[in-house]
Protein backbone atom coordinates (compact mmCIF):
# COMPACT_ATOMS: atom_id res chain seq x y z
CA UNK A 1 0.00 0.00 0.00
CA UNK A 2 2.89 2.37 0.71
CA UNK A 3 4.32 1.73 -2.74
CA UNK A 4 1.43 2.46 -4.19
CA UNK A 5 0.75 5.71 -2.46
CA UNK A 6 4.50 6.87 -2.74
CA UNK A 7 4.56 5.99 -6.37
CA UNK A 8 1.09 8.09 -6.66
CA UNK A 9 2.37 11.14 -5.18
CA UNK A 10 5.63 10.86 -7.22
CA UNK A 11 3.54 10.48 -10.80
CA UNK A 12 1.33 13.29 -9.63
CA UNK A 13 4.69 15.14 -8.75
CA UNK A 14 6.06 14.77 -12.30
CA UNK A 15 2.97 15.81 -13.85
CA UNK A 16 2.96 19.21 -12.07
CA UNK A 17 6.71 19.94 -12.29
CA UNK A 18 6.63 19.25 -16.00
CA UNK A 19 3.28 20.81 -16.77
CA UNK A 20 4.29 24.37 -14.80
CA UNK A 21 7.91 24.38 -15.28
CA UNK A 22 8.32 22.49 -19.11
CA UNK A 23 11.34 20.93 -20.39
CA UNK A 24 13.24 22.97 -23.21
CA UNK A 25 15.59 21.69 -25.65
CA UNK A 26 19.18 22.70 -23.71
CA UNK A 27 22.32 21.26 -24.78
CA UNK A 28 24.11 22.93 -21.36
CA UNK A 29 21.00 21.83 -19.35
CA UNK A 30 21.59 17.93 -20.71
CA UNK A 31 24.79 18.10 -20.64
CA UNK A 32 25.08 19.25 -16.64
CA UNK A 33 22.34 17.19 -15.65
CA UNK A 34 24.10 14.19 -17.00
CA UNK A 35 27.72 15.22 -15.12
CA UNK A 36 25.27 15.74 -11.76
CA UNK A 37 23.98 12.53 -12.08
CA UNK A 38 27.88 11.05 -12.47
CA UNK A 39 29.30 12.95 -9.37
CA UNK A 40 25.97 12.28 -7.61
CA UNK A 41 26.81 8.27 -8.14
CA UNK A 42 30.35 8.86 -7.11
CA UNK A 43 29.88 10.42 -4.08
CA UNK A 44 27.34 7.82 -2.68
CA UNK A 45 30.30 5.65 -3.20
CA UNK A 46 32.32 7.97 -0.32
CA UNK A 47 31.07 8.49 2.96
CA UNK A 48 32.72 8.81 6.50
CA UNK A 49 31.73 6.23 9.60
CA UNK A 50 31.90 8.71 12.72
CA UNK A 51 31.48 6.58 16.18
CA UNK A 52 28.66 7.96 18.30
CA UNK A 53 29.10 6.71 21.84
CA UNK A 54 31.63 5.07 20.82
CA UNK A 55 29.35 2.87 17.92
CA UNK A 56 30.53 3.63 14.65
CA UNK A 57 26.76 4.85 13.89
CA UNK A 58 26.94 8.27 12.32
CA UNK A 59 27.60 7.82 8.37
CA UNK A 60 28.00 11.30 6.70
CA UNK A 61 27.81 11.40 3.29
CA UNK A 62 27.90 14.04 0.31
CA UNK A 63 25.78 12.91 -2.66
CA UNK A 64 23.16 15.28 -1.63
CA UNK A 65 25.17 18.97 -2.58
CA UNK A 66 25.38 18.19 -6.14
CA UNK A 67 21.93 17.10 -6.46
CA UNK A 68 20.76 20.50 -4.76
CA UNK A 69 23.30 22.44 -6.53
CA UNK A 70 21.25 20.66 -9.56
CA UNK A 71 18.04 21.83 -8.91
CA UNK A 72 19.67 25.51 -8.47
CA UNK A 73 21.57 25.75 -11.98
CA UNK A 74 18.76 23.62 -13.79
CA UNK A 75 14.83 23.96 -14.38
CA UNK A 76 12.61 21.58 -12.02
CA UNK A 77 11.79 19.34 -14.65
CA UNK A 78 15.56 18.98 -15.61
CA UNK A 79 15.91 18.37 -11.52
CA UNK A 80 13.02 15.78 -11.80
CA UNK A 81 14.98 13.72 -14.60
CA UNK A 82 18.60 14.05 -12.59
CA UNK A 83 17.16 13.01 -9.07
CA UNK A 84 15.04 9.84 -10.84
CA UNK A 85 18.13 9.36 -13.02
CA UNK A 86 20.40 9.32 -9.97
CA UNK A 87 17.92 6.78 -7.89
CA UNK A 88 17.25 4.45 -11.23
CA UNK A 89 20.81 4.39 -12.28
CA UNK A 90 21.94 3.65 -8.51
CA UNK A 91 20.09 0.61 -8.36
CA UNK A 92 21.63 -0.60 -11.62
CA UNK A 93 25.46 -0.48 -9.96
CA UNK A 94 24.42 -1.80 -7.04
CA UNK A 95 20.72 -4.12 -7.16
CA UNK A 96 19.07 -3.99 -3.93
CA UNK A 97 15.79 -5.89 -5.72
CA UNK A 98 12.76 -3.72 -6.20
CA UNK A 99 12.86 -0.15 -5.67
CA UNK A 100 11.20 1.82 -3.08
CA UNK A 101 9.39 4.50 -4.65
CA UNK A 102 9.90 6.50 -1.11
CA UNK A 103 13.29 6.55 -1.55
CA UNK A 104 12.95 7.51 -5.50
CA UNK A 105 11.01 10.45 -4.27
CA UNK A 106 13.33 11.58 -1.63
CA UNK A 107 15.98 11.97 -4.54
CA UNK A 108 13.70 13.90 -7.11
CA UNK A 109 12.60 16.27 -4.01
CA UNK A 110 16.35 16.77 -3.55
CA UNK A 111 16.64 18.44 -6.94
CA UNK A 112 13.38 19.75 -7.21
CA UNK A 113 12.57 21.51 -4.12
CA UNK A 114 15.79 23.93 -4.97
CA UNK A 115 14.49 24.84 -8.40
CA UNK A 116 10.71 25.39 -7.52
CA UNK A 117 11.95 27.42 -4.28
CA UNK A 118 14.60 29.43 -6.55
CA UNK A 119 11.95 30.02 -9.07
CA UNK A 120 9.41 31.41 -6.34
CA UNK A 121 11.91 33.24 -4.50
CA UNK A 122 13.52 35.41 -6.86
CA UNK A 123 10.78 37.54 -6.86
CA UNK A 124 11.23 38.53 -3.23
CA UNK A 125 13.15 41.40 -1.87
CA UNK A 126 16.13 40.71 -0.01
CA UNK A 127 15.75 41.77 3.16
CA UNK A 128 12.63 39.84 3.57
CA UNK A 129 14.72 36.49 2.43
CA UNK A 130 17.01 37.60 4.64
CA UNK A 131 13.83 37.59 7.60
CA UNK A 132 12.95 34.28 6.56
CA UNK A 133 16.54 32.72 6.70
CA UNK A 134 17.17 34.03 10.25
CA UNK A 135 13.62 32.44 11.48
CA UNK A 136 14.51 29.34 9.79
CA UNK A 137 17.21 28.67 11.37
CA UNK A 138 16.43 29.77 14.43
CA UNK A 139 13.34 27.09 14.18
CA UNK A 140 15.48 24.70 13.16
CA UNK A 141 18.06 25.16 16.62
CA UNK A 142 14.69 25.36 18.68
CA UNK A 143 12.89 22.34 17.75
CA UNK A 144 16.59 20.06 17.79
CA UNK A 145 16.75 21.07 21.30
CA UNK A 146 13.63 20.05 22.25
CA UNK A 147 14.15 17.25 20.17
CA UNK A 148 16.81 16.09 22.24
CA UNK A 149 16.20 17.34 25.71
CA UNK A 150 12.60 15.04 25.21
CA UNK A 151 14.70 12.18 24.41
CA UNK A 152 15.51 9.58 26.85
CA UNK A 153 17.13 6.27 25.20
CA UNK A 154 17.75 5.68 21.61
CA UNK A 155 18.89 1.95 20.03
CA UNK A 156 22.15 2.65 17.55
CA UNK A 157 23.17 -0.10 15.61
CA UNK A 158 21.42 -2.96 17.98
CA UNK A 159 22.31 -1.19 21.28
CA UNK A 160 20.22 0.15 24.02
CA UNK A 161 21.94 3.30 24.97
CA UNK A 162 20.71 5.80 27.89
CA UNK A 163 20.86 9.83 27.07
CA UNK A 164 21.57 10.72 30.22
CA UNK A 165 21.62 14.98 30.92
CA UNK A 166 25.14 15.27 30.17
CA UNK A 167 24.57 13.61 27.01
CA UNK A 168 21.92 16.05 25.77
CA UNK A 169 23.50 18.94 26.99
CA UNK A 170 26.85 18.23 25.28
CA UNK A 171 24.83 17.72 22.17
CA UNK A 172 22.88 20.80 22.48
CA UNK A 173 26.26 22.92 22.71
CA UNK A 174 27.66 20.86 20.08
CA UNK A 175 24.72 21.70 17.42
CA UNK A 176 24.74 25.26 19.04
CA UNK A 177 28.37 26.28 18.63
CA UNK A 178 28.09 24.68 14.61
CA UNK A 179 24.92 27.17 14.09
CA UNK A 180 26.53 30.17 16.21
CA UNK A 181 29.90 29.19 13.60
CA UNK A 182 27.35 29.17 10.69
CA UNK A 183 25.50 32.40 11.29
CA UNK A 184 28.84 33.86 11.80
CA UNK A 185 29.52 32.50 8.19
CA UNK A 186 26.75 34.00 6.89
CA UNK A 187 27.94 37.25 8.47
CA UNK A 188 30.83 37.38 7.37
CA UNK A 189 29.95 36.48 3.48
CA UNK A 190 27.18 38.51 3.62
CA UNK A 191 29.54 41.41 3.74
CA UNK A 192 31.56 40.14 0.61
CA UNK A 193 28.84 38.80 -1.40
CA UNK A 194 27.86 41.75 -4.00
CA UNK A 195 24.74 43.31 -3.67
CA UNK A 196 23.48 41.59 -7.08
CA UNK A 197 24.31 38.43 -5.91
CA UNK A 198 23.02 38.78 -2.53
CA UNK A 199 19.72 37.54 -3.43
CA UNK A 200 20.70 34.16 -4.67
CA UNK A 201 23.01 33.78 -1.32
CA UNK A 202 19.85 33.78 0.60
CA UNK A 203 17.68 31.44 -1.85
CA UNK A 204 20.95 29.08 -1.86
CA UNK A 205 20.47 29.04 2.38
CA UNK A 206 16.59 28.39 2.14
CA UNK A 207 16.85 26.07 -0.35
CA UNK A 208 19.24 23.81 1.59
CA UNK A 209 17.46 24.12 4.79
CA UNK A 210 13.94 23.37 3.39
CA UNK A 211 15.47 20.39 1.52
CA UNK A 212 17.58 19.00 4.47
CA UNK A 213 14.82 19.44 7.23
CA UNK A 214 11.88 18.09 4.89
CA UNK A 215 13.91 15.09 3.58
CA UNK A 216 16.33 13.98 5.81
CA UNK A 217 14.56 14.85 9.09
CA UNK A 218 10.80 14.00 8.19
CA UNK A 219 10.77 11.31 5.00
CA UNK A 220 13.65 9.66 5.34
CA UNK A 221 13.17 8.47 9.72
CA UNK A 222 9.48 7.32 7.86
CA UNK A 223 10.87 5.51 5.32
CA UNK A 224 13.39 2.97 7.22
CA UNK A 225 10.22 2.66 9.99
CA UNK A 226 8.65 1.33 6.98
CA UNK A 227 10.84 -1.03 5.26
CA UNK A 228 12.98 -1.67 8.62
CA UNK A 229 10.95 -0.76 11.78
CA UNK A 230 13.59 1.18 12.71
CA UNK A 231 11.54 3.90 15.16
CA UNK A 232 11.50 6.99 13.84
CA UNK A 233 12.22 9.26 16.91
CA UNK A 234 15.34 6.58 16.75
CA UNK A 235 16.58 7.49 13.19
CA UNK A 236 15.83 11.32 13.70
CA UNK A 237 18.15 11.15 16.82
CA UNK A 238 21.51 10.26 14.49
CA UNK A 239 20.23 12.71 12.04
CA UNK A 240 19.72 15.86 13.85
CA UNK A 241 23.32 15.10 14.74
CA UNK A 242 24.21 15.03 11.40
CA UNK A 243 22.52 17.35 9.82
CA UNK A 244 23.80 19.96 12.38
CA UNK A 245 27.43 18.96 10.51
CA UNK A 246 25.85 19.11 6.85
CA UNK A 247 23.97 22.12 6.80
CA UNK A 248 26.77 24.65 7.68
CA UNK A 249 28.78 22.76 5.22
CA UNK A 250 26.09 22.41 2.19
CA UNK A 251 25.49 26.11 2.37
CA UNK A 252 29.17 27.09 2.83
CA UNK A 253 30.84 24.97 0.60
CA UNK A 254 27.92 24.91 -1.81
CA UNK A 255 27.68 28.60 -2.34
CA UNK A 256 31.44 28.35 -3.42
CA UNK A 257 30.59 26.25 -5.73
CA UNK A 258 27.26 27.77 -7.07
CA UNK A 259 29.23 30.74 -7.74
CA UNK A 260 31.52 29.36 -9.81
CA UNK A 261 29.25 26.86 -12.17
CA UNK A 262 26.80 30.09 -12.30
CA UNK A 263 30.33 31.38 -14.82
CA UNK A 264 30.11 28.84 -16.90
Amino acid sequence: MVQIITGSILVIFGVYVFARYPMKRDTKSLVLGALFVVITLVLKRVSLMIPLFGVPALKIGFEMLPMMLAGMLLSPSYGFVVGLSVDLVGLMIVPTGFPFFGFTLNSVLITCLPGIIFAKAKYIEKKQLEAIVTITIAIVVCVVSVYVISLDNVVISGNAMQIKRIYKVMIIVICSILYIVLWQAIRYMKKRVPSENAQIFYIWILAVCVTEIGVTFLLTPYWLQVMYGIPFLVSLFIRVIKQCIMIPFDIIVGYQLLKVLKKF
